[in-house]
């Protein structure tokens, strides 16, 4: 499930970016036209907002009107017209057994630069994060907590007297 999450906030998340690189062009014209651009910078900043529920961002204002978005970790987003590719590969059904340090769950891969683990810290906070730590940590936590209770109580079934006539 965790995994669906996360796919589905990268896919949010690229499309986002490309609409403020979109609303970046066009905020760009209509000021070199000396058109009003503000209900384009309030579509862009309702954009931006939604970005930053999926991971925290630092915005730099830009000549032209344009802006760049970074993560607080440091990854580039967006610098003036051209958005990041954020990409992520969905391992489908996730088991507690799956990990990234064994190559069956994936990380994100910026502009087809695969990151190592520690490079994911640029994107920690934020729904993605906590959707990796669930995936990666939390559910095979409680998988495995799960299992071993199943287990006791297996063993505590099978040695309880039988009750048949």
């Amino acid at each position: 499930m965790a995994d669906k999450s996360i796919e589905g906030d990268v896919g949010r998340l690229n499309t986002a970016l490309s609409e403020v690189a979109r609303l970046n062009r066009l905020v760009t014209i209509a000021q070199a036209k000396g058109q009003d651009a503000s209900a384009l910078i309030d579509a862009r900043q309702a954009t931006i907002d939604g970005i930053s529920d999926i991971v925290p961002i630092k915005e730099v204002q830009r000549d032209n009107g344009m802006i760049s978005l970074f993560t607080k970790g440091g990854a580039t987003l967006i610098d003036g017209l051209k958005p990041a590719k954020i990409e992520f590969s969905s391992a489908g059904t996730v088991s507690y057994q799956m990990s990234n340090s064994g190559g069956q769950l994936s990380t994100l891969t910026v502009d087809g630069v695969a990151l190592t683990q520690a490079q994911m810290n640029m994107f920690k906070g934020g729904g993605l994060a906590a959707n990796f730590n669930i995936r990666d940590n939390l559910a095979p936590q409680y998988q495995q907590q799960l299992d071993t209770l199943a287990k006791t109580f297996t063993i505590a079934c099978r040695t309880l007297p039988s009750t048949t006539p």
